[in-house]
């Protein structure tokens, strides 16, 4: 099973989320020879369910997901994660897991794919790998943020970004710190050599919500903020989930 936040975007879902499945699938069938059973996936967020419920699209909750492979007659699941951090959408998915568990034989939930030093160090550097350093133009990853030990590993992920050496990489979070407000000042301090920003999500899938925070009209939102600030803004739209560092990341934590 892969459970991730889920996102009502279709484009989202087929640039970030569907190559992100295929491949933790396939690497979960190339060390389960023989496995016949079919890999099923599960939106955590009720919202994106509902929402795509009134647009026809059928989303499956943890629970209904667990409840149809007992159905089926599955004892053994292996569960992978899109979510970034142990956040509450995590609590939550785990929570399923747990209550489901006594029904299975063997029910495994992996870890989420920024679980520690390692992880913000792999992560940071597919980040950067993304972004070639350009004259004139800062970098600004972008995460959601969370609370608790969401919240400490996002501040992992912004220490690794930091030892990278490239000073265009900047870091920030939606909610969390550092905020729209220091990212500014930061990119104050580099003025008049900055003139461009590129912001990037830390997002697996950047859906409506993100995108209107990140990027939206709003005079609020991170490009608007930016573009006052008399700096041109560009938006990477793809989230992490088409990436294979990402990948390779989630398939180590389900088979590691």
């Amino acid at each position: 099973m892969i459970a991730g936040y889920g996102t009502a975007s279709a484009a989202a879902r087929e640039r970030d989320l569907e190559p992100f499945a295929r491949a933790v699938e396939g690497a979960w069938r190339r060390a389960h020879p023989g496995c016949g059973a079919a890999a099923v996936e599960a939106y955590v967020s009720d919202p994106v369910r509902a929402k795509l419920a009134r647009g026809g699209v059928s989303a499956l909750s943890v629970d209904d997901a667990l409840a149809g492979l007992h159905a089926q007659g599955c004892t053994e699941v292996d569960i992978a994660t899109s979510l970034i951090v142990a956040g509450e959408s995590f609590a939550r998915l785990a929570e399923a897991a747990c209550r489901w568990a006594p029904r299975f034989e063997r029910l495994h939930l992996a870890r989420p794919l920024l679980d520690g030093p390692r992880d913000a160090r792999v992560l940071a550097a597919a980040l950067a790998d993304r972004c070639e350093a350009c004259a004139g133009r800062v970098v600004v990853c972008i995460a959601h943020g969370a609370a608790g030990a969401g919240e400490r590993a996002y501040a992992l992920l912004g220490e690794a970004l930091a030892g990278l050496g490239r000073a265009d990489v900047l870091f920030g979070q939606m909610h969390g710190a550092p905020g729209l407000d220091e990212v500014l000042a930061q990119v104050a301090a580099g003025a008049p050599s900055v003139r461009s920003a590129l912001l990037v999500p830390v997002m697996v899938a950047c859906g409506a919500h993100a995108a209107r925070e990140i990027a939206g009209a709003d005079e609020a939102s991170w490009a608007s903020r930016l573009r006052a600030a008399g700096i041109e803004v560009a938006v990477a739209r793809a989230g992490l989930g088409s990436m294979s560092a990402v990948q390779r990341l989630a398939v180590e934590h389900l088979l590691g």
